[in-house]
């Protein structure tokens, strides 16, 4: 009776793990919160126009003032690294600093895009 009774419980260890492990695998609906999509990226995109025309002044005028606030609502979810805005002016040394910080905030707003995330 005892062995019945411990190869039931193995039988139903294994069945509660093979049923955690398939619903793991079942599409969870994303819930993308557009409104929040909409202000991060335009965040994103007002850092890039301050760095391009601070490089380039083709682009389009970005105030320090917007350059800030927008840094800090991305700080706000995601690390930015104002070390490289070291100076008085705000100047990134290169392109190429700014763009390592935008590929980790679009990696971040991929992988958390379905938490149906808040603007503060």
């Amino acid at each position: 009776m005892k062995k019945r009774v411990i190869i039931v419980l193995k039988l139903l260890c294994i069945f509660s793990v093979s049923l955690y492990s398939q619903s793991n695998y079942i599409d969870t609906p994303c819930i993308e919160n557009k409104r929040f999509k909409i202000k991060y990226f335009k965040c994103i995109n007002d850092v890039e126009a301050y760095a391009r025309y601070q490089k380039n002044a083709d682009s389009v005028y970005v105030s320090q003032e917007v350059l800030k606030k927008s840094l800090n609502a991305i700080g706000i979810f995601v690390e930015v690294d104002w070390t490289l805005l070291g100076n008085y002016a705000y100047n990134y040394a290169n392109i190429s600093q700014f763009l390592e910080q935008k590929k980790k905030w679009l990696d971040w707003y991929k992988n958390n895009k379905c938490k149906n995330l808040k603007w503060p």
